[in-house]
């Protein structure tokens, strides 16, 4: 995939949680620069020290950093990484006009403090820091999205709570790929899932981004995690991304045609990025 193609896939992946337009603030970063990343090594490098902010930037490059992020009504910094060599001890090409390869980095820390609070690398090489109810230094629910793209139109995406209940910690609540659609609630105390079935049997006749039949889930919160329960499978096909119907109109077509797989489901308490 060139790079117009890579981008284009990492913004349908970031829309899809609405991140883009209401998580960002002057202090936030969302996705990786790896322009600003070579420039601020670069400075590093100039002032003859291997460490910037505490970090070795001998075998880290750092891609972004986001500034007084709320969790709990702390205020936290955290630095998003990626490794300048690979499991070889190769230096790895961080070239913008390419998809990244190399693995995240993640380091949380008290604000204006040098102690590390949590620090995990992630084999994913997309990441993004977000919260459905504004800016990430204001109140609510604080998620980190990670995602790998294997390249072509695939990828893979994985949804963390950030949460501090005796310590900084990731708990995964749901993960997702390019034929998945999900939304939260309005207080993101529930979330919607459906996943694409492509079946391979020839006389389906199916493409990638064709019509397909889903997997129903919601998630709901339960303290630092969500419960995840599996409302059933679609018994007829609905539209994905070649048909260019939002999440909410394939919502309604289920709920038209099969009613009984969405007993209980309030469509309508949902926030669609459509609707933002």
């Amino acid at each position: 995939m060139n790079f117009l193609g890579h981008l284009f896939v990492f913004i349908t992946v970031v829309s899809l949680c609405g991140c883009l337009s209401n998580s960002t603030n002057k202090n936030t970063t969302i996705g990786r620069d790896t322009t600003k990343a070579v420039v601020a090594n670069a400075k590093t490098l100039q002032l003859n020290s291997n460490e910037q902010f505490g970090i070795d930037t001998s075998i880290y490059i750092i891609d972004s950093i986001i500034k007084d992020v709320n969790i709990k009504n702390g205020s936290f910094d955290f630095y998003f990484l990626s490794n300048k060599y690979d499991e070889h001890n190769k230096l790895i090409q961080h070239n913008i006009a390419s998809p990244a390869i190399a693995q995240i980095t993640v380091i949380v820390k008290q604000k204006s403090e040098a102690k590390i609070l949590f620090k995990k690398t992630f084999p994913e090489n997309e990441f993004s820091l977000f919260k459905n109810t504004g800016a990430t230094n204001r109140p609510g629910n604080l998620f980190l999205l990670m995602t790998d793209f294997g390249g072509g139109s695939g990828f893979s995406s994985k949804i963390f709570l950030m949460t501090d209940k005796g310590g900084i910690d990731a708990n995964e609540i749901l993960t997702f790929g390019e034929l998945s659609y999900f939304a939260f609630d309005k207080d993101d105390k529930n979330i919607i899932l459906i996943d694409g079935i492509w079946s391979f049997n020839e006389n389906e006749n199916e493409s990638h981004f064709s019509k397909h039949r889903y997997k129903v889930y919601t998630f709901k919160q339960n303290g630092n995690n969500y419960i995840k329960t599996k409302l059933g499978e679609t018994k007829f096909k609905y539209s994905s991304w070649d048909d260019g119907e939002s999440f909410k109109e394939i919502l309604n077509e289920i709920r038209k045609r099969e009613p009984e797989l969405l007993t209980g489901v309030k469509i309508e308490s949902y926030i669609f990025k459509e609707e933002q």
